[in-house]
């Protein structure tokens, strides 16, 4: 199964480095392995690059609201995505949350 951009994996903690616990990535380029970060809470160092999800009313495998961190993209290791798809753990974001990632990024690149 390819993934595509707007495509939310599960990265399992060993395949990430100096973090604790699974977590949730949101596909931005798969031919790279480009993803987000999606934190439960937004980061206070680019709090302008955050885009807030409402939990399972947007995205169905987040529990309570979260935070998009596109200040910062992960490429993730082909392992770490294959995992994901094995074990059932891809989930789509709505066309809606693709866009107000989009309008963030773009309007963040100006900012800089």
């Amino acid at each position: 199964m390819p993934l595509n951009p707007g495509d939310i994996i599960l990265v399992f903690k060993k395949y990430l480095n100096g973090i604790d616990h699974d977590k949730f990535a949101i596909c931005v380029a798969p031919e790279y392995f480009f993803f987000f970060y999606i934190n439960s809470k937004p980061w206070n160092k680019a709090p302008d690059a955050q885009v807030q999800v409402m939990g399972k009313l947007e995205i169905s495998c987040l529990p309570h609201t979260s935070y998009i961190d596109t200040s910062s993209i992960q490429q993730l290791p082909k392992q770490a995505i294959d995992a994901a798809i094995q074990a059932g753990k891809v989930w789509s974001a709505s066309p809606n949350v693709c866009q107000r990632i989009k309008e963030v990024v773009k309007e963040n690149k100006r900012s800089s």
